[in-house]
């Protein structure tokens, strides 16, 4: 994960904001997600991020130090076991998007994790 967690070096004030933001954003919703199973055992969760970068681009590509990604924050990993999720991963092109869009998908139901492993072949 490195010094890059919570954005890349170099960011202007404003990005390195939005970066605090969402990262604010994500691990506010992996507590909803916890009271909400701890409340509803039964409730079905999904949560989409882009995949993790370092799982589609090309090696050579990524730069030293790696690249961001929430999906790999050790918080996201233990929750995700602990509410029994699993990480599905599918090219949103697969679906009818436009483009490939390698996503991963975090989530307890049953018709999504079916979808693991779908590709697409356009990498616009």
């Amino acid at each position: 994960m490195g010094p890059q967690r919570f954005g890349l070096e170099g960011l202007s004030l404003c990005h390195q904001q939005q970066v605090e933001e969402d990262s604010i954003m994500f691990l506010r919703t992996l507590w909803w997600f916890r009271l909400a199973k701890e409340n509803k055992p039964e409730v079905e969760l999904m949560l989409e991020q882009p995949m993790d970068p370092e799982e589609w681009m090309d090696p050579q590509k990524i730069p030293t130090g790696g690249l961001p990604s929430f999906m790999i924050w050790p918080e996201a990993v233990k929750t995700f076991e602990d509410l029994e999720l699993k990480v599905v991963a599918v090219d949103q092109g697969a679906l009818g998007h436009l483009t490939r869009k390698p996503t991963s998908l975090a989530t307890s139901v049953l018709e999504v994790q079916e979808l693991h492993g779908l590709r697409c072949d356009s990498y616009v």
